[in-house]
Order: structure tokens, then sequence, then C-alpha cells
């Protein structure tokens, strides 16, 4: 997790090797800490592990924005008395 707490990666030590894990294993630690990966993350997934060198054994599994400062609720009545 940042310290900002809006990104939250999934690290794979250096000794482990492309081969030694597989998707499933990811996706359950990943619910294990309350991240439920979507139906596209699987891809995403699937081309880290093949590709653990290129990501440096590091993959962002989510993020947020930051927060922005809104407008104050208003109510409009679009309906006219009767």
């Amino acid at each position: 997790m940042s310290r900002d707490h809006f990104t939250a990666y999934l690290h794979v030590s250096p000794n482990v090797k492309q081969g030694e894990l597989n998707s499933r294993e990811i996706r359950l630690a990943l619910r294990h800490g309350r991240h439920h990966p979507r139906r596209q993350d699987n891809e995403r997934i699937e081309t880290f592990l093949e590709n653990l060198e290129l990501y440096d054994h590091t993959l962002i599994v989510a993020s947020g924005k930051p927060f922005t400062q809104g407008e104050d609720a208003r109510v409009e009545f679009l309906l006219r008395p009767a």
C-alpha cells in the first residue's frame, strides 16, 4: 500500500521464478488482502506472471483517485405546483 493509501501493489519476491506461481494463487492472496480482482485483472495477472522481470516483480493491483473539492448539494424541483 502506498503512503497515501491510493495505490495497492503486489510484489513477488525476486527469489520466485517465472512459472512458480499461478494466477489462482495470486487472486486468492489479493482476496485475502480485501481486493477482489475483476475479470480484466486476470489477464493483467497472467501477463505479469509471464513477464516478472519486465515488471520488476511488482504490479499495481488497485489505485484510487485523490479527493477533490466538490459542490454543495442542492434540490431542484422540476414539477410545477397544481
